[in-house]
């Protein structure tokens, strides 16, 4: 047999431990600088469908972060060295990158610019490697290359959609030269590419980023306060099941919760941004459910106004508490609170008699559940206090969140809302959450 253990070419020479410890520090830094970026743009992204698949692709990259981060501690290295900045060259691509105006250029930058070139790296860490006696990285990269693929494929046709027009693809293509140049000043993602004398200064991040707080919906949507109030109790069945559609389509709302809350979060263990960023996906899935949901119905999305009187609420509150309000108070609450998660469930089952809705509901109720475990793990962890001190909280939040409700029916409240941008400053330097703040 020409292979030992299915591994052909066992004989190669190649690299040893310590560079790869040094590659695959550059890789994860790339992979949780962006996560946290797309995370804390997504929320003042209006277009609907991007809004989505930035949701799954920063799980993605936080799975990728975390299966990088354990190989590096098997390559005798300390996992102090996880959160430092392997090089303040890209530290400042990626303030950079953070500085995208708009949807246009933010595709550009992070998937036109340092998604490629990390894909590229990875491949090329594949084919250089020992593959017997690294097979264990070559086996994460193998998977870790299927998911940027499949991200580049969505991105290249999207970035195709937004640049029809020849000024905002000349926009698209100045961002990205612009990044790499930066990205050519490090070295390239594996830091051994030839560099110039040149020595590059921040450009648009000079001063902190601003992103927006206030979440933002395209132009197709009508906007409205709320809409469920105490409509259920009194709704036939068909006007029910189109009203519990709704809501799941609405959850956009508690992935943009997360989204900031996960993005304006620093200090914590790197779990808690793993996990923030496996919350956030779930609930962009329960969105995508209700989308599917209302359209099986015979209904478009943009039929319905979106409901914007909790995401207006959301921020006036600081990141711990908007987590409090939504893990604790209303993802807990929401296990007993009728109509709790299982009556939910035996509705679709038992009265609307919906297969798909049911299965729907099934599997919402089941993240639900592990959302409140998320919750109640992290905040405990910020706040250092016991259960019920939590749910203290979480009560006085939720009375909040009733008394701010009349507030949201004015006629005109929500009437130029769409596409806004209202900013609050943020810390640009989110290059290494975990620990403390970079200066």
């Amino acid at each position: 047999m020409r292979s030992i253990a299915g591994i052909a070419d066992a004989q190669r020479l190649a690299f040893g431990v310590k560079e790869n410890a040094r590659r695959l520090q550059r890789y994860a830094y790339l992979e949780q600088r962006t996560l946290l970026a797309l995370a804390g743009h997504l929320v003042g992204t209006p277009e609907w469908e991007i809004k989505q698949a930035l949701g799954r692709h920063l799980w993605e990259d936080s799975e990728h972060t975390t299966w990088l981060r354990e190989r590096i501690t098997q390559l005798r290295t300390g996992e102090s060295a996880l959160d430092r900045v392997p090089d303040e060259r890209l530290a400042l691509l990626m303030d950079e990158a953070l500085e995208a105006r708009d949807t246009v250029e933010l595709l550009a930058g992070y998937y036109g610019v340092v998604k490629p070139r990390l894909l590229a790296a990875y491949r090329r860490h594949v084919a250089e490697t020992q593959p017997l006696v690294d097979f264990p990285t070559i086996r994460l990269l193998k998977f870790i290359i299927c998911e940027e693929e499949e991200q580049l494929v969505w991105a290249n046709e999207a970035l195709e959609e937004l640049t029809a027009d020849p000024a905002a693809k000349a926009r698209a293509e100045a961002w990205q030269a612009h990044l790499a140049r930066y990205l050519a000043a490090a070295g390239g993602v594996v830091g051994d590419e030839p560099t110039s004398a040149e020595k590059l200064e921040p450009d648009r991040s000079r001063t902190p980023a601003k992103l927006p707080r206030m979440p933002a919906r395209d132009a197709r949507f009508e906007l409205c306060g709320d809409f469920i109030d105490n409509r259920y109790a009194q709704a036939s069945t068909a006007e029910r099941y189109i009203l519990m559609g709704r809501v799941r389509l609405n959850e956009m709302a508690a992935v943009e919760n997360v989204a900031s809350t996960l993005y304006e979060t620093r200090g914590m263990p790197w779990e808690f941004y793993h996990e923030l960023a496996r919350h956030l996906w779930d609930e962009i899935r329960h969105s995508c459910f209700g989308q599917v949901w209302i359209e099986q119905a015979g209904y478009q999305i943009d039929e319905f106004p979106m409901r914007m009187g909790i995401t207006d609420f959301y921020t006036t509150l600081t990141p711990l508490e908007r987590y409090v309000l939504l893990g604790i108070a209303i993802e807990n609450g929401a296990m007993k609170y009728p109509p709790g998660k299982r009556q939910e469930y035996e509705w679709c089952r038992d009265v609307a008699k919906e297969p798909l809705a049911t299965v729907f509901q099934d599997y919402d109720w089941a993240d639900e559940v592990l959302h409140a475990q998320i919750a109640r793990r992290w905040v405990g962890a910020q706040m250092g206090t016991d259960r019920r001190a939590m749910q203290a909280e979480a009560d006085r939040l939720r009375d909040a969140l009733n008394a701010a409700k009349p507030h949201w029916t004015a006629a005109d409240r929500y009437a130029n809302l769409v596409q806004a941008t209202p900013t609050d400053e943020n810390d640009k330097r989110v290059g290494s959450p975990v620990g403390a703040h970079d200066e």
